[in-house]
């Protein structure tokens, strides 16, 4: 990509107040390019479930997305409010937050859980291929309404979420003063959750390419062949039903928080890379790497306990309570987002799909994914007959995102100013001077140092690049992402915190991780030998290729 950022035209605002207000993208979450319903989908469900979450708890803060050159681009922060309204907002609602961070095990298992899951059988219980347009036109609207529904159940839980950590975070910091922000989150690892378990149990099938001419179908072609060189080899068989059941229980999901991105069932060339890592990986045992985090896990529980043992009782309890909602918060965190954002992607896009599907025959589209680069409202209405054609629409939104493909948008707009009235360095890679350019700083995720030649990975269709024992440097790293960190030597990553999906993943997986390196992936060259220390934070280069 050519970083072009001053021959862009200026962003088309949404509102007359989004020309004051401060964007950034989230390179967490959405690195590349959002079609114009991604963008719509993601404005609705996310901006929307956001607000009223906020709403329901009485916190004074915003979120607004919008799409910019394609790209996904926030602003969050406080509501417009003065001071001494803002804090009598908190105030009010501090007991409401109280009940939120201590009954998140109740919650999730009698009201969010099942709620969740009606929303997913829903979907699961209609083919929309099978509908005519006029049903299908009313499956739409149910199924908006459900990702509204799904998307404001995702936010009362990140309030929960997040309460619940922090008041587990600022206790454990005032009792025992840590020299390091990992300390604290090793009571917090070793849990079976959905991300982790669904790559467990994709490692059971490499026993199955033990046989030489279904190992040789499964390496011998490109990931997105596997699959049909395997249905091409008899002896395979049992490989390819092992592959179908699999897919059938865990790949119907998004690799991406993209409506646009086909999901793991669709195109599953990013699994067929996990098996082949796994293949080339005999050693691994993800089933006693879980075990050994669960005993450390056990162990610094035991050793806080004793830490406690001459404090009163009530400091004894509080710190008791505050860690067990801790514990299931970093439980749920991982499984809501496996959940919601991820499933019910992928249940909503296949409904969108069926929308493209009849719009196609009807000659509204040319092709069903051209769905993809419509509005919400143009797929309604042309799905109660409004009769528009919208082919050249579509060419006219595709070559806009071929156009800008090719085109690095800036990580900030209206970015503030420092003291001096300099543009704060927040554009990753932008930092101001190193001191040393083979010494890079990020976030220190994952405990552990690690040597190994770097393979920087852009895009989840890369994967089968890495080599085992190699330093696996990416933007970001989704759920789809997670058999690669029993693959990898470590992993650094551009964005992300000490508790973004890359973190807590790596620490279950015991594997070195540096997050929120910005510009990672320029600063790395690809092949060059790094040492990652995950404790401090700190990727050096050793040798660059």
């Amino acid at each position: 990509m050519t970083c072009a950022g001053a021959e862009l035209p200026s962003p088309a605002w949404l509102e007359p107040g989004d020309a004051e207000r401060h964007w950034q993208r989230d390179l967490a979450h959405f690195p590349g390019q959002v079609t114009e319903l991604d963008g719509a989908l993601l404005r609705r469900f996310i901006e929307g479930g956001f607000r009223e979450a906020m709403a329901a708890h009485s916190l004074p803060f915003a979120l607004l997305i919008r799409r910019f050159w394609t790209y996904y681009y926030q602003f969050d922060g406080p509501l417009a409010l003065p001071e001494d309204e803002r804090k009598a907002m908190l105030e009010r609602s501090l007991p409401q937050r109280e009940l939120a961070r201590t009954t998140i095990a109740r919650r999730w298992h009698d009201e969010w859980l099942p709620e969740v899951h009606e929303h997913l059988a829903f979907w699961s219980a209609i083919d929309p291929f099978a509908l005519d347009a006029h049903a299908l036109a009313s499956h739409l609207d149910d199924t908006l309404a459900r990702g509204d529904r799904l998307w404001l159940l995702h936010f009362e839980l990140a309030v929960a979420l997040s309460l619940a950590r922090r008041a587990y975070l600022e206790l454990y910091g005032e009792l025992f003063e840590p020299s390091s922000p990992l300390e604290a989150q090793t009571p917090l690892s070793g849990f079976d959750v959905l991300t982790t378990r669904a790559a467990r149990e994709l490692w059971p099938l490499r026993e199955l390419v033990a046989p030489e001419r279904v190992r040789d179908a499964l390496l011998g072609v490109a990931p997105r062949d596997a699959m049909a060189a395997l249905a091409a080899e008899p002896t395979a068989g049992p490989l390819v039903a092992a592959l179908d059941a699999y897919l059938e229980a865990n790949g119907q999901r998004s690799p991406y928080l993209l409506f646009s991105a086909p999901s793991l069932r669709e195109y599953p060339a990013p699994v067929m890379s996990m098996l082949r890592h796994m293949v080339e990986r005999p050693e691994a045992d993800p089933n006693r790497l879980l075990a050994e985090q669960a005993t450390k896990r056990r162990q610094a529980e035991a050793d806080a306990r004793e830490r406690l043992r001459y404090y009163p009782a009530p400091v004894r309890s509080e710190f008791e309570a505050r860690l067990a909602a801790a514990q299931t918060a970093a439980r749920v965190s991982e499984d809501h987002n496996y959940l919601i954002d991820y499933s019910s992607t992928a249940r909503i896009r296949r409904v969108f799909l069926a929308c493209g599907n009849a719009l196609a025959e009807a000659g509204t589209i040319a092709e069903p994914d051209d769905v993809m680069h419509l509005r919400i409202e143009e797929v309604r209405a042309a799905l109660r007959g409004g009769g528009t054609d919208l082919r050249e629409r579509v060419r006219e939104r595709r070559a806009q995102m071929t156009h800008y493909a090719a085109i690095d948008p800036p990580f900030d707009i209206n970015a503030p100013a420092t003291v001096d009235g300099a543009a704060a360095p927040t554009d990753p890679g932008q930092s101001g001077a190193r001191l040393d350019p083979d010494v890079l700083h990020g976030m220190a995720a994952s405990a552990g140092v690690a040597r190994g030649r770097a393979r920087v990975l852009r895009s989840l269709d890369a994967v089968d690049e890495l080599r085992p024992g190699e330093v696996l440097v990416a933007t970001t790293t989704g759920q789809a992402w997670t058999p690669l960190f029993a693959t990898a030597s470590a992993l650094v990553t551009e964005s992300g915190n000490l508790l973004s999906h890359a973190a807590v993943v790596a620490r279950e997986y015991a594997l070195p991780a540096v997050v929120a390196l910005s510009g990672a992936t320029r600063l790395i060259p690809d092949g060059a030998l790094v040492e990652v220390d995950g404790a401090a934070g700190v990727v050096r280069l050793l040798e660059r290729p």
